[in-house]
């Protein structure tokens, strides 16, 4: 049963990230491509669709990355007594303790390694 501490939390935070990423898309690239993609070649066109990718990568973790918080503390909780019950629970006492932004330690660090990875994807 450790083993699985905090899955749900983990999956319904991919799940929202991947649905967030892929409804984002259509809307970043109307912002960062108006006229559609065939209007821009070469440099441009690549730098574009690096905008595309990362705005709409960057605005789903967002999102997501409260839970990749929770997932990550519920998993190594091996307190006894266990120190959080829940998510909830977890982001309530987080917020409380250390404030909302709490929850979104190391997500710079996550925005800053997402530019070479989005780069990298978007040549090949």
């Amino acid at each position: 049963r450790g083993l699985w501490r905090g899955s749900a939390t983990h999956l319904c935070g991919v799940c929202l990230g991947g649905v967030m990423r892929l409804s984002l898309l259509r809307t970043s690239q109307m912002w960062a491509m108006p006229g559609g993609d065939r209007q821009y070649h070469g440099l441009q066109s690549y730098v574009r669709r690096c905008a595309i990718f990362y705005t709409a990568g960057a605005a789903a973790l967002a999102v997501a990355y409260p839970l990749d918080t929770a997932y990550t503390c519920l998993a190594a909780d091996a307190a006894v007594p266990r120190r959080f019950r829940g998510c909830v629970q977890f982001m309530r006492t987080a917020a409380r303790r250390h404030g909302v932004l709490s929850l979104y330690r190391g997500f710079p660090l996550c925005l800053g390694t997402a530019v070479p990875f989005v780069a990298i994807a978007t040549a090949v």
